[in-house]
Order: C-alpha cells, then structure tokens, then sequence
C-alpha cells in the first residue's frame, strides 16, 4: 500500500533525522581523529594492549593518555 498513515510518516521522518545525526556525529569523530593523528596526538597501540592486558591484575596500569 503506498498511502501510509501520518504516524508512519513521522515515524520515517524520524528515523532519517536519527540516522543523520547519527552520521553526522561518527564524522565528526572522525574529523576530530585525524587532526589529532595530524599533530601527532596518538597513544602507541602496544601502550595501548599493555593497559589492557593489565585489567584484572594486581599489576594494574593506569590508563594510557596523551
């Protein structure tokens, strides 16, 4: 059927305005990333599964920060 009623329509509406923003924030994320990945603000990835491996033990790191 391609009428559909008023609450399905603000129900797609509503779905689109979701995943934009959705969108819209993970590029911003990403944005933000490569600048920092720019300017040379990274954790190094061995630092990184050293804490993580750490989690749970008596010899607990500190998390990892830039």
């Amino acid at each position: 059927m391609l009428v559909k009623s008023m609450n399905e329509i603000k129900a797609m509406r509503t779905l689109k305005t979701t995943e934009d923003a959705i969108k819209l924030k993970r590029d911003q994320q990403t944005l933000e990333s490569l600048k920092e990945y720019e300017v040379g603000e990274l954790i190094d990835g061995d630092v990184v599964m050293a804490w993580l491996e750490s989690w749970g033990t008596v010899d607990e790191k500190e998390p990892p920060i830039k």
